[in-house]
């Protein structure tokens, strides 16, 4: 089978979790013996040391220049940015659309998944793949919906978008995201298959637990204001003010804004956090996970929105029990009685109770990332999830109704005049 993969980002561009399903998905796929392609956009800004994993990765969309909350939020909706803004997260860039045409013209595959169509012009992206008459299903890993929505300003994508939604079948990493993605319009069918994750070939045992000094943690992903890295900031100093607490250390791994990391920066000299703290920027998942062993935990205080959080079963993999909100996708598959889950990330002081109870089970934490990393290890390998994944695919229907692109740039067209003059 020959899949066309289409992706805003891949790697070596990371900005979170999406870039590196797709990259696990097209792996398992080639190891299986499909013929993949990916899609994806020209890099802007690949974070150093990654490096690109050899397949048959086109890089045929224009660079996604600004893929971050400041511009879905912060960009007023008038004026030419604006525009931009809503081409990029709701509607038709003409000149993305244009090259995905040319490349499934090109390989000719057998379906077409779609993953992240975020800042390419989800609208023009979906509807070229459905003019080509393949299968299409896209893999639900975010909030497109709600992107869609909120950025589509003037132009009015959202209505096509949820038409468009009845002809294409969907793959959500769990239920929260599957329901937030059925707000505007509904799928033609839809399952739910939780991430790939990749991991170690073994889970690291207890007795190789820290168990002397300062307690140290780990938050790795992406280094955004979403995912909680204030919140974090904030609860280690609290810690910290407590005997058991006293000189604990947190270390950031990944990559984001520089501008946000200035404000990183800046609170953490706030809190007196200098000799604490450390930002170490991004590292190939290889050496991430060799580096696990070294920490005692991990602390996730990941949004509420969050649809999955594959880093939380990665540092389970690793040995370290994740601190982590009770309401992110992933939290759904751990145990009820999991003694580390948060309920309100913003209270340091409940942040600094389960820190404190890591202090007090140090001797006991590898033991618990084992027993609950083991009950996940099977589900979420890479290749049983991505087998269900083809086969709820393969059963993904041709589209019902005959798309037509001319016509669709030609709307694109007609909508890109009547805002710019």
């Amino acid at each position: 089978m020959k899949v066309l993969l289409v992706s805003n980002l891949y790697p070596p561009q990371v900005v979170g979790g999406y870039e590196l399903y797709c990259q696990d998905v097209a792996a398992e796929l080639r190891a299986s013996g499909n013929d993949v392609v990916i899609a994806t956009s020209r890099p802007f800004n690949p974070a150093p040391g990654l490096t690109d994993d050899g397949g048959d990765v086109r890089r045929i969309f224009q660079p996604v220049y600004q893929y971050d909350g400041r511009l879905v939020h912060e960009v007023p909706l008038g004026g030419v940015a604006g525009y931009l803004r809503a081409t990029a997260f709701s509607g038709v860039n003409v000149a993305n659309a244009q090259a995905l045409a040319r490349c499934i013209e090109d390989c000719w595959p057998d379906q077409i998944w779609i993953f992240n169509p975020l800042a390419l012009g989800p609208v023009g992206i979906v509807e070229t793949a459905l003019t080509s008459g393949r299968p299409v299903t896209i893999l639900l890993a975010d909030n497109i919906d709600g992107v869609v929505a909120a950025c589509a300003g003037r132009q009015a994508w959202l209505p096509r978008w949820a038409a468009l939604k009845r002809h294409v079948s969907a793959v959500a990493c769990s239920e929260r995201t599957l329901v937030a993605n059925e707000v505007h319009g509904r799928y033609h069918r839809h399952a739910v298959i939780p991430l790939p994750v990749h991991v170690a070939a073994t889970i690291v045992p207890p007795e190789s637990a820290v168990s002397n000094g300062p307690l140290r943690l780990l938050y790795f992903g992406q280094i955004a204001a979403h995912k909680g890295v204030m919140e974090s900031l904030r609860a280690l100093a609290a810690f910290r003010q407590t005997v058991e607490g006293s000189g604990a250390t947190l270390d950031f791994i990944g990559g984001g804004t520089e501008s946000f990391r200035g404000e990183v920066s800046a609170q953490i000299a706030t809190l007196g956090l200098g000799e604490s703290v450390r930002v170490l920027g991004p590292m190939e998942r290889w050496l991430l996970h060799r580096e696990l062993p070294g920490y005692d935990a991990a602390l996730l205080l990941l949004p509420e929105q969050e649809a999955f959080g594959m880093v939380a079963v990665e540092a389970l993999f690793g040995g370290l029990p994740p601190v982590i909100s009770v309401s992110a996708g992933v939290s759904k598959l751990l145990p009820q009685d999991y003694p580390l889950f948060v309920h309100d990330r913003g209270s340091a002081d409940e942040v600094c109770a389960r820190l404190q109870w890591c202090m007090h089970n140090r001797a006991g934490l590898r033991g618990l990332a084992g027993r609950v990393g083991g009950q996940l290890k099977a589900l979420l390998s890479p290749p049983r999830v991505v087998r269900e994944i083809v086969e709820f695919a393969n059963g993904a229907p041709p589209p019902a109704h005959s798309f037509d692109l001319q016509e669709l740039l030609d709307v694109a067209t007609m909508v890109e005049i009547r805002h710019l003059l």
